[in-house]
């Protein structure tokens, strides 16, 4: 064997037994006094669970850990500081002839029982939240927004045709009103036409009916107290004789009394007896008084208007005298009446001035039928 071997085998053996030597002089370890510790993975939510706690929890009672008494013997006293050094290691070749004594097995750490801890009853589940609804395919949301705009289209047209329809309403209203009214304008102008052809055909007759002649011959053989009471040009702006029928001559060089032209307007008796002909003639064709028993009780009924040149009334009549009676009254209205429907009056125009311009009639039914 070689010398370098042997060497390295007893160095090596010396540090094995120095080492185990050394191991043996350190105390040993108790592993009783480290308790057990359970470890467990749980999570944040259930760890908030756990410290919130329950109220209707038990109350645990946690038992006594059971301390192990220490051993005195396996603790080595404490050397002196004035003990002897101790020996010097044997030599190497006892060392490694001498096997080491196999270590002593180490007692087993008793293990508590672990505190068992009730886990508190878990949480009610929360409820479950209603999944929120699928949203529409694209083939979905196309039809939606097609179906959107046909229900605006026709909302649209909905619109549009009660439009029309209130238009269309309107304007037939406004047309029938149009021709309601030309119909009503048309019934007035026909109306009015056919008044005045009855007014002309009864002023034809009324011409084929008059004569002066026989007019002239009645009032010849009549006396003179039987004609009505008619005073004709009896102008109140007219002073003087003129105003009474009679005339006065002026001097050589000037004008008739009464007159601006000098021109004489006073009617002879003659021809104021013949113009009360004719306007008696005239007026018993209107005049159309009620009916009455006769004798003095007759209402004598007296009126006042003016006439334009050409016949027609220049205002309306009013009356001067009648009965405050009923039947006064009637016959008032009658002769109003008569005194509008015979105009306009056919008299000579020659006459007007100084004639029949301002009319007083008495409406006698003795005297006029």
């Amino acid at each position: 064997m070689p010398f370098g071997l042997f060497v390295s085998l007893i160095c090596h053996g010396a540090l094995i037994g120095w080492a185990y030597l050394s191991m043996r002089a350190v105390d040993q370890l108790d592993f009783n006094d480290t308790p057990s510790i359970s470890a467990e993975i749980i999570t944040p939510s259930e760890f908030l669970r756990l410290k919130q706690g329950d109220e209707n929890a038990k109350q645990l009672e946690t038992k006594a850990k059971d301390e192990p008494t220490p051993d005195d013997s396996k603790q080595e006293t404490k050397k002196p500081d004035n003990a002897p050094p101790p020996p010097p290691p044997p030599p190497a070749e006892d060392v490694a002839a001498v096997e080491p004594p196999a270590p002593p097995e180490p007692p087993k750490p008793v293990e508590p029982e672990p505190v068992k801890v009730e886990e508190p009853p878990p949480p009610p589940p929360p409820p479950a939240e209603a999944p929120p609804p699928p949203g529409p395919t694209p083939e979905e949301q196309k039809l939606l927004e097609q179906k959107i705009e046909e229900e605006r289209l026709a909302e649209e047209a909905k619109k549009k045709a009660e439009e029309e329809a209130k238009k269309k309403a309107e304007a037939e209203a406004k047309k029938k009103a149009e021709d309601e009214a030309k119909k009503k304008k048309l019934a007035e102008e026909a109306r009015k036409k056919k008044l005045a052809e009855a007014k002309r055909k009864k002023e034809e007759e009324a011409k084929k009916k008059f004569d002066p002649s026989k007019i002239a011959s009645l009032l010849d053989k009549a006396p003179d107290d039987s004609q009505p009471k008619a005073l004709i040009d009896k102008d109140p702006t007219k002073k003087g004789q003129q105003a009474s029928g009679s005339s006065k001559t002026a001097t050589a060089s000037g004008r008739e009394a009464g007159t601006e032209t000098g021109t004489d307007t006073v009617l002879s008796a003659r021809e104021q007896d013949l113009l009360k002909g004719m306007l008696k003639a005239q007026l018993a064709e209107c005049w159309r008084p009620p009916g009455t028993g006769g004798g003095s009780d007759v209402p004598v009924v007296a009126l006042h208007w003016q006439l334009k040149p050409d016949g027609s009334l220049d205002g309306d009549p009013r009356v001067t005298q009648s009965p405050s009676t009923a039947a006064g009254q009637v016959y008032a209205e009658a002769a109003l009446r008569a005194v509008r429907d015979c105009s306009p009056f056919r008299l000579p125009p020659e006459q007007y001035e100084g004639g029949w311009k301002i009319i007083d009639w008495v409406f006698d039914p003795r005297q006029m039928l």
